[in-house]
């Protein structure tokens, strides 16, 4: 008989230290399948769209593998966010902190890839970056910031003429969150539900395809294991998708510690 290997899942979000500092050309998964998201894109869209002039930091709070980076990337290449903004720009910062690194990705996705631009000294660049904010419209997406005094480095970049830009900011920390706030009351992004977990889990394993009732009852089972949280889910459903079996998804199920919760805020 084929032995089930333990299951054991490590908890991470999606962009990882190795490809901290990246741009959204290589950090955007504009294609992904989102599921339970529906009615915070549509709050979070207008945040991004209408209201003050004034420049204003959206930030979206939330745990390990909660969701943030994927609902972030939705909300910056969403086509009605997208044509309200001169340029765009992304980079994820992650616990190694360059700050040298972030302006070179920044100021690369607004188009000032001049190959000059790579020698400029640190507040040469802080300089470029601000006179650049200042005649465009910008949307700027700063994906997984650990600690405030991160930002409170990084903001006297972005400039605020009045025009309507806007910053995407995704932390694991309130504190960060907090910090950066300008009008907009950072969002704290919830847990999956149970029937958003099983839905998220169906559509990574099966597609549009259906699901057998016999894996149905055990699917419903791992789903809630999965604690609410999007990056576990998809962990699984990769597992999963290997055997669409019931004997080896009850092994799974059983594999499935309570563990998943706890790394998660690691």
């Amino acid at each position: 008989l084929k032995k089930t290997p333990a299951v054991d899942i490590a908890l991470h979000d999606p962009v990882d230290a190795a490809a901290a500092h990246t741009s959204s050309e290589s950090t955007s998964p504009k294609n992904e399948e989102i599921v339970g998201f529906d009615h915070i894109i549509s709050e979070l869209r207008k945040k991004l769209t209408k209201g003050s002039q004034q420049l204003d930091v959206i930030s979206i709070v939330g745990m390990g593998g909660q969701g943030k980076t994927t609902l972030a990337n939705k909300l910056f290449n969403d086509d009605s966010v997208k044509s309200r903004f001169d340029s765009r720009a992304q980079c994820c910062v992650s616990q190694e902190y360059s700050c040298r690194s972030i302006l070179l990705a920044i100021l690369r996705d607004l188009s000032c890839d001049d190959p000059a631009t790579s020698e400029l000294s640190t507040e040469d660049l802080r300089d470029k970056l601000q006179k650049v904010c200042k005649v465009k419209r910008y949307l700027i997406l700063i994906d997984d910031i650990w600690e405030a005094s991160v930002w409170e480095d990084l903001q006297p970049c972005f400039a605020d003429v009045k025009n309507g830009s806007r910053i995407i900011l995704t932390t694991r920390q309130v504190e960060v969150a907090n910090s950066a706030r300008i009008s907009c009351e950072p969002f704290h992004l919830p847990m999956f539900k149970e029937d958003e977990s099983w839905k998220l889990l169906k559509v990574k394993v099966f597609g549009k395809e259906g699901c057998s009732p016999d894996l149905e009852k055990v699917g419903l089972e791992i789903a809630k294991k999965c604690a609410g949280l999007p990056l576990s889910i998809v962990l699984v459903a990769g597992i999963l998708a290997k055997e669409k079996n019931e004997r080896y998804w009850r092994q799974v199920a059983k594999n499935l510690g309570s563990h998943i919760q706890s790394d998660a805020r690691l």
